[in-house]
């Protein structure tokens, strides 16, 4: 009993100090309100992300689902954060290899009064490559001053994605409407790929011909005058066929 009581001595003695430190505005500092979030999320509808914490006052871990452009938190400021990522008959699994290290503090920390931000809004933006891999990055900064400047808007890039090379002549079988699905030839899978590496769809493929894919092929029609329907049907056949064979 002895033994324990003093171990539990020696835990407070180590970890009370740093928590009290994180709550402690230093003279000559104040504090920087800071919110991180995703902007773009509505335009992966069969992707979910999951916020995920740990920290010396958790157990274990805690998750969140992380929502379109609303702040992320992470319990306690000494926690540490990460997002996972699944698609949505997947949402909540965490593995060693869909996750995001996310650097910054997203809550908030001192800055010396010499800095003179009073608050600054991060924001993260979806991509997918053209193997299909999610990317998360960070897309633009806001920052805002408590001296009266204007505020500053910083802008990234997003990532620099070379679309994977095909000679491959795509001659759709079937005609495709919203709703459909791949079957043993892949054909909305095959439609989704062709539009994503040509700029069309921003999006992974899914087989599933959504909402996305529906507009993706409006535009495509639009651009090489067919009536604009949606649907994929022959005279929107032959002219991928035309693209695309040689």
């Amino acid at each position: 009993m002895k033994k324990t009581i003093s171990s539990l001595i020696m835990f407070s003695l180590a970890v009370l100090p740093s928590l009290a430190s994180a709550d402690v505005i230093l003279p000559g500092s104040h504090y920087v309100e800071e919110c991180v979030k995703v902007v773009n999320l509505d335009r992966f509808p069969d992707i979910v992300l999951t916020g995920y914490y740990t920290g010396p006052m958790v157990k274990d871990y805690e998750t969140y689902t992380i929502k379109n452009n609303e702040c992320w938190t992470k319990g306690y400021k000494l926690n540490s954060f990460k997002v996972y990522y699944n698609q949505k008959e997947k949402a909540g699994q965490i593995g060693t290899d869909n996750f995001f290290d996310i650097p910054e503090n997203i809550s908030g920390g001192s800055v010396a009064d010499s800095d003179h931000t009073s608050k600054k809004t991060v924001e993260y933006s979806l991509a997918t490559s053209s193997d299909n891999k999610v990317i998360l990055y960070k897309s633009k900064v806001i920052s805002e001053y408590n001296d009266g400047s204007p505020s500053k808007t910083e802008v990234f890039p997003g990532p620099e994605i070379t679309p994977t090379p095909t000679n491959t002549c795509l001659d759709l079988k079937r005609g495709l409407i919203y709703g459909s699905r791949d079957l043993t030839d892949k054909a909305v899978t095959d439609l989704q790929d062709y539009l994503r590496t040509n700029g069309y769809l921003d999006s992974r493929s899914t087989g599933y011909y959504g909402l996305l894919t529906f507009k993706a092929v409006k535009v495509f029609q639009t651009k090489n005058s067919i009536k604009a329907t949606g649907t994929v049907g022959p005279v929107t056949r032959a002219k991928i066929r035309s693209l695309t064979c040689n």
